[in-house]
């Protein structure tokens, strides 16, 4: 047997942008992905992928992969089924970034399918030997968070498959999605980092950094309870002309909210940071626009207008929490509790 596992993660800074080429500062999390591979071997019998995906230790996807094409049979999953969230695909995957289609459950099951089966074909590509010969293989993936929360199930799902085949995880991402790959980096870290794109077909600018403020109590996390399509989200982006000026404005930003040790100077950044990608996107930020009496500073992470915000302020964590329990939010997660710790 064989165990993998890859961290989730969340982008403090650089949303957008981070296409663009401005830096990210980039947060592996406590949730993560874990992927058991299981080989029996069996004689005179073509290649064959037992594949489950769990959520939380439940069973929400199971399909069978035959023959080196790995064609799908013998399907099962619930509606909700994986991915909740990712960059987009290439190939004949026409499904959106939750893995979802429109339509019914059959074709929501089948772009779920075709996901899984699109990374390992992917991943056979870069490396031939990557499932060669006969036998029969059990592998079962689970995801530790709640897949709406777009923690990262995508990506690391590639991360671990990656592990698997023993290849370049970038090289693997890059082959099925459009995105930065900042969330590859968080994968395989266990340390908040400086992230910056370099374009496809160059490896990326990874530096980890210290980042476990002291007014970590004064930070909470707060899923909006919207799923958001990253792939939409990135082709619309890629349309827009940015200004060089505001890439570095960002990269500035990023690097500074990694090294600051007030909490107001932060929530001042946070506020900058929202101006000029507002001004990028043609977007209101959340705050103006849902939290305008909020006491502190509120801030996208990701795609706007879903997945999780982060919310600064004076106040002590559990008023924060109190404010958007007001407010109806179901999940509020403190610093602490999502961020693997940092130590210098």
């Amino acid at each position: 047997m064989k165990l993998f596992r890859s961290n989730g993660k969340l982008m403090i800074t650089g949303e957008y942008l981070v296409l663009a080429g401005a830096s990210a500062l980039a947060m592996p999390v406590k949730y993560g992905q874990t992927l058991r591979v299981i080989q029996r071997e069996a004689e005179n019998r073509d290649l064959s992928i037992l594949w489950e995906t769990h959520e939380k230790d439940m069973e929400k996807l199971r399909v069978t992969f035959s023959g080196h094409d790995l064609h799908p049979a013998e399907q099962t999953a619930e509606k909700r089924a994986y991915p909740a969230k990712s960059a987009s695909r290439k190939g004949n995957n026409k499904n959106n970034a939750n893995g979802h289609t429109s339509g019914d459950d059959t074709r929501e099951k089948a772009g779920s399918i075709n996901f899984v089966r699109n990374i390992l074909l992917a991943a056979k590509r870069i490396r031939p030997e990557f499932l060669q010969g006969n036998g029969q293989w059990h592998a079962v993936s689970n995801i530790e968070f709640d897949m709406a929360w777009g923690l990262g199930s995508s990506s690391s799902l590639i991360s671990n498959i990656a592990l698997w085949a023993e290849i370049d995880p970038y090289d693997l991402f890059f082959a099925v999605s459009e995105g930065s790959g900042y969330d590859i980096a968080c994968a395989r870290s266990n340390k908040p980092l400086l992230y910056t794109f370099r374009g496809r077909n160059e490896k990326p600018g990874v530096q980890t950094v210290y980042f476990n403020p002291s007014f970590r109590d004064h930070l909470v996390f707060v899923y909006s309870g919207k799923k958001q399509d990253s792939a939409k989200s990135v082709k619309k982006f890629q349309k827009k002309k940015i200004s060089p000026d505001d890439v570095e404005a960002i990269s500035s930003l990023s690097e500074a909210m990694a090294a600051m040790t007030d909490l107001r100077d932060f929530m001042a950044a946070m506020t900058e940071h929202e101006e000029i990608t507002a001004g990028c996107i043609g977007m209101e930020p959340v705050q103006s626009v849902h939290y305008p009496d909020f006491p502190g500073a509120i801030k996208s992470l990701g795609a706007w207008g879903g997945d999780f915000l982060l919310a600064a302020s004076p106040l002590k964590g559990n008023r924060i929490i109190d404010y958007f329990r007001r407010k109806g939010a179901k999940v509020i997660i403190p610093f602490e509790e999502m961020c693997i710790q940092n130590h210098p």
